[in-house]
């Protein structure tokens, strides 16, 4: 049974076919696709959620093992589309619209990705209708198709009739790589009626062909604080 089911209504893209074939080397000048819509609503809720948390867990050393199969150059990137998403038991599927713009990316220089997205719950009572996220995501190639750098930062705003004034989620991530390892730093806060509260600030490192991690971590959240960025 299918639970993830993706379409694309149109696509378009300007690349090189030789280069592909004798260079092993994808550049694309232009990559534009517009209706291209995720249906994941027949995932559930749970295991989406556990998908989500448990993601930064399985893979040790992620940088060094992500690996291109071949040389990439990607000039300019637009995607629009729409998701439906698992919502809460017994209620309709959450619905979203996003756009993807950016591109750059290629061996020794930072590409950009950036997303504007809506997510709706069209759940009756919702104390939580709406989040809109803007999130900027950028990465480094290196000559041996590995990722040198990547770091993403993110605005999620939340609306609801049970809110009041500004509700809004700050996420910034960075991961990086040296001849001595990887190292990774996450810091959440949010900003409710106009004050910035730190939720957690993580620092960790992992030493090169290690698979033990060490750092320091600092949570500090409360449910109220939380609370207006869950759809629901």
């Amino acid at each position: 049974k299918q639970q993830v089911v993706v379409t694309l209504e149109h696509m378009e893209a300007d690349y090189s076919l030789r280069r592909l074939l004798w260079d092993r080397h994808l550049t694309i000048g232009r990559l534009q696709a517009a209706g291209l819509t995720v249906d994941a609503s027949r995932l559930s809720r749970t295991k989406a959620d556990a998908l989500a948390v448990g993601a930064p867990a399985v893979a040790p050393g992620l940088l060094a093992q992500i690996a291109l199969p071949l040389d990439l150059t990607l000039d300019d990137v637009h995607l629009e589309g729409r998701a439906q998403l698992p919502g809460n038991p017994g209620q309709p599927s959450l619905a979203a619209e996003y756009v993807v713009t950016g591109g750059k990316f290629r061996a020794g220089q930072e590409g950009q990705l950036r997303l504007k997205a809506t997510v709706h719950n069209p759940e009756v009572g919702a104390k939580v209708h709406t989040l809109r996220t803007q999130a900027m995501l950028r990465a480094t190639l290196t000559a041996q198709r590995t990722f040198r750098q990547v770091s993403l930062e993110a605005l999620v705003d939340a609306e609801g009739k049970a809110l009041s004034g500004e509700s809004q989620l700050k996420v910034d991530a960075e991961l990086f790589r040296t001849s001595v390892g990887e190292n990774y730093a996450l810091s959440v806060s949010t900003q409710l009626l106009g004050t910035r509260e730190a939720v957690l600030n993580l620092q960790a490192r992992l030493p090169a062909g290690g698979h033990q991690y060490g750092g320091d971590w600092d949570l500090k959240a409360s449910a109220a604080q939380l609370e207006p960025f869950f759809l629901g």
